[in-house]
């Protein structure tokens, strides 16, 4: 008769707890339990000797105490998923956590799968449109690519990732996976409010880890996340939007429990593990012949600092970015996109097509112009530009006017009704502003526009 196995807690330091053996080894990554108290969840992280091996603690810290028994599930950790996770609250450890019951059909799959050699990838290039003017025009998103919004607190960055949902579920019947590391429990409601009122609730599937909960539990949930999202796209044969808010907290997350598990940090002061730790996870964001998963990433900015080598390391994953601005929130302007910063792998010719790429070129040198003028303008002033220079400076202002809109999400609050604008609709506009027929309209009067009637309306 095979021997179970059965360990004894000999040791207890902060997430971090020593089994001693039976003589039966689990696998690294099984789950252990107790059958005293149900509430204990025990990952096996390592060996350390032949009979005693270290486990972490997932849950049930609490009722931990030397000497108690603990027993092998026989698997790693799981998350039951199927087409009735729309709608539902996840936590890390794949558990449904909103109340409404647990999801006992579909399937089991493992949150950290084995990794695979096997890649299917699709190279064609496919355009998502977004329906926010700027991200279309400027920074086109690629279906299957991996994106981020980066900036310091306050400047956009959530309201930004909640208006990409809605317009995915309201426009485009897409679904959404939203990935809240770190959240706070306000965050997490509001975010569950939104949803729900505008009635998207049903083409989204949230996962949590929040703020207060342990490193180990939090560095897990953008796994759990992309083990749904593959479910959907590999079985339900969909396209996903999946959205990490945010991908930093991701990195925090590993870093300390690195620090916990008593690593050495690198020079920069992160885990030495830190690229294979984002590599781990961003490479299960891909596109095969089933379906495609788009990555779209909140990035915080420590101290806006981004040289930070962690910043760094996240943008090497990333096919287009957006650098969202303070100072340009701080004008009421949103999104509040940086355009002169930003980038996108896929504005060319060949993909977005030779009318948009010229018509973007012009754009940014525009604005970027505009830049240099602003400084001349704060020393000599407005009148002593050239005709050329005080043309482009007010282009320049009704671009930026032009290209900012306001949100179906933020409706409550500004009392603006929400735009979607179609990609022609912007190229439309931005031709008149550029060919000078739109040189006599307020530049604040931009910031509403919507269709290519309302433009013929001013």
């Amino acid at each position: 008769m095979e021997q179970k196995f059965r360990g004894k807690v000999i040791s207890i330091d902060g997430i971090k707890v020593i089994i001693k053996l039976n003589g039966v080894k689990p696998s690294i990554g099984n789950i252990l339990y107790s059958s005293i108290i149900g509430d204990i969840i025990l990952e096996v992280y390592e060996y350390i000797s032949e009979d005693e091996c270290v486990c972490i603690i997932l849950r049930g810290e609490e009722y931990l105490y030397m000497g108690i028994d603990v027993e092998d599930s026989g698997s790693a950790l799981y998350a039951n998923v199927s087409e009735k996770s729309l709608g539902r609250i996840y936590n890390a450890l794949g558990s449904v956590v909103d109340l409404n019951g647990e999801i006992f059909e579909g399937e089991q799959l493992p949150i950290r799968p084995k990794s695979s050699n096997e890649f299917n990838l699709n190279l064609k290039v496919e355009i998502i449109e977004t329906g926010i003017k700027a991200i279309d025009f400027l920074t086109p998103f690629k279906k299957g690519g991996k994106i981020g919004f980066i900036g310091g607190a306050g400047v956009g960055k959530t309201v930004l990732v909640n208006e990409l949902i809605h317009n995915i579920a309201k426009f485009h019947e897409g679904i959404s996976i939203f990935a809240g590391i770190g959240e706070r429990t306000r965050e997490g409601f509001e975010l569950y409010n939104t949803l729900k009122e505008n009635n998207i609730l049903d083409k989204t599937i949230i996962l949590f880890a929040q703020m207060n909960e342990s490193s180990a539990i939090r560095s897990k949930l953008g796994h759990t996340a992309a083990t749904i999202g593959e479910y959907f796209r590999d079985k339900q044969k969909k396209d996903i939007l999946l959205f990490i808010d945010n991908i930093y907290r991701f990195v925090q997350a590993n870093n300390e429990f690195s620090m916990l598990m008593n690593r050495l940090p690198s020079e920069g002061g992160y885990q030495a593990t830190l690229s294979s730790d984002l590599k781990e996870l961003e490479e299960r964001f891909t596109t095969n012949e089933n379906g495609s998963i788009t990555s779209i990433q909140a990035v915080y900015v420590p101290a806006d600092d981004i040289s930070d080598p962690a910043i760094i390391e996240i943008l090497n994953f990333l096919d287009s970015y957006l650098v969202l601005s303070r100072n340009i929130a701080k004008l009421g302007i949103y999104p509040s996109i940086d355009i002169t910063k930003s980038s996108s792998s896929i504005l060319n010719e060949k993909n977005v097509g030779v009318r948009h790429y010229k018509l973007a070129i012009e754009v940014q040198r525009i604005l970027q112009k505009y830049e240099e003028i602003v400084n001349i303008i704060e020393i000599i002033g407005e009148e002593e530009l050239s005709k050329n220079d005080r043309l482009d400076y007010h282009k320049a202002l009704k671009l930026r006017n032009f290209l900012s809109q306001p949100f179906f999400v933020m409706q409550s609050s500004t009392n603006k009704e929400g735009k979607y604008v179609k990609l022609e609709d912007t190229l439309i506009g931005v031709e008149k502003i550029l060919g000078g027929e739109m040189d006599k309209i307020d530049e604040d009067k931009l910031r509403s526009i919507g269709s290519i009637d309302e433009i013929g309306k001013l």
